[in-house]
């Protein structure tokens, strides 16, 4: 794996509030770092999104799983994307870099919020998801932002079972 492909695996989606994410082309790693990094300590090119993390309260239970975040290029061309991610109204990341053909960059919000989510690629348009403080429970969830053309697409995918009470 080539240094360029594994510095996008491991994706700005970090900076989503409080979250950290790891992997490559394939799957997340099984034990995904939760740590925090200061903004400060955090060094990038374009060609790397800086791990970026806000250290905000509110993280999630024993039994909440984060929000997984994906942009995948499975397309033939380099694209540069840009990401915006606002929290509670507020902008948390604003921050472009560019995805090679074949990769995917995962992260993942660890931190309860109403997350407003945008993705543009240069020359092309941009598409926006929303994602609801309701939607931090037991549910597995994933976002995939799709930027493989210059149009992205997106969609969201929950698990959606009922959750079980503290008292059952």
């Amino acid at each position: 794996m080539s240094r360029t492909t594994l510095a996008l695996a491991v994706l700005v989606v970090a900076v989503l509030a409080g979250c950290t994410g790891a992997a490559g082309p394939g799957a997340p790693t099984d034990a995904p770092d939760r740590s925090t990094q200061s903004p400060s300590a955090a060094t990038s090119g374009p060609d790397e999104p800086p791990l970026d993390v806000d250290g905000a309260a509110g993280t999630l239970g024993p039994d909440e799983p984060p929000h997984t975040v994906r942009i995948v290029n499975e397309g033939s061309a380099t694209r540069n994307v840009t990401l915006v991610v606002r929290r509670d109204g507020e902008s948390v990341y604003d921050g472009s870099f560019r995805s090679f053909p074949n990769t995917t960059v995962l992260g993942e919000i660890d931190h309860v919020g109403n997350y407003s989510l945008t993705v543009a690629v240069a020359g092309g348009g941009g598409v926006t998801e929303t994602i609801a403080a309701s939607s931090f429970d037991c549910n597995s969830a994933t976002t995939t932002f799709d930027v493989s053309d210059p149009d992205p697409s997106v969609r969201t995918v929950s698990t959606e079972m009922a959750c079980g009470t503290a008292d059952g």
